[in-house]
């Protein structure tokens, strides 16, 4: 089973399913600023050790 939705307002806990009409930019830009620093952390890790 597959379930698609996005975050329409991360603080009252409300996603859409399937027909993302207001999409929460804020809380999607947040987690991606989030995996960026952790694979940038990984690759300066790695730098490191070679």
């Amino acid at each position: 089973m597959e379930v698609e939705y996005v975050v329409v307002d991360f603080d009252k806990k409300v996603v859409s399913v399937k027909t993302p009409e207001n999409v929460d930019f804020e809380y999607y830009s947040k987690i991606l600023r989030k995996a960026f620093e952790e694979v940038k952390f990984a690759v300066n890790f790695a730098k490191k050790l070679t």
